[in-house]
């Protein structure tokens, strides 16, 4: 359970609102320009969500992807982010119809369930 406080940078050419962990930093500069921090609100409690504490499905749209190897990299990056399916649409290639994609995704493609669709 982390203390947040919502700040803004002074300097109005930057405006930059962030949130800062108070048991970690001050906070009293921005990151971006320099310029003091305002306080925008009052200290809150902020508490991580638990990835086991409720089912959380994740589907990932492909649309008019054009390379095979971005595909292949997508499926490998999914399968190491729990997505659950992949919808493949448009131009985008697929796992049946092109052989690089499993150069890429080395084996992912047969982890994650996927589908394709000519219309997203």
């Amino acid at each position: 359970m982390s203390l947040l406080e919502i700040r803004q940078c002074s300097n109005p050419d930057c405006g930059l609102r962030l949130p800062v962990d108070l048991e970690i930093h001050r906070g009293v500069f921005c990151p971006r320009c320099g310029a003091p921090l305002d306080r925008v609100s009052a200290p809150f409690q902020h508490q991580t969500p638990y990835m086991g504490s409720h089912i959380t499905r994740l589907s990932v749209l492909l649309d008019n992807i054009r390379s095979a190897y971005n595909v292949g990299a997508i499926f490998r990056t999914a399968d190491g982010a729990g997505v659950d399916h992949l919808y493949l649409g448009g131009i985008t290639p697929n796992p049946l119809d092109n052989l690089s994609i499993g150069k890429t995704a080395l084996g992912a493609q047969d982890q994650i369930s996927w589908s394709y669709h000519p219309n997203a």
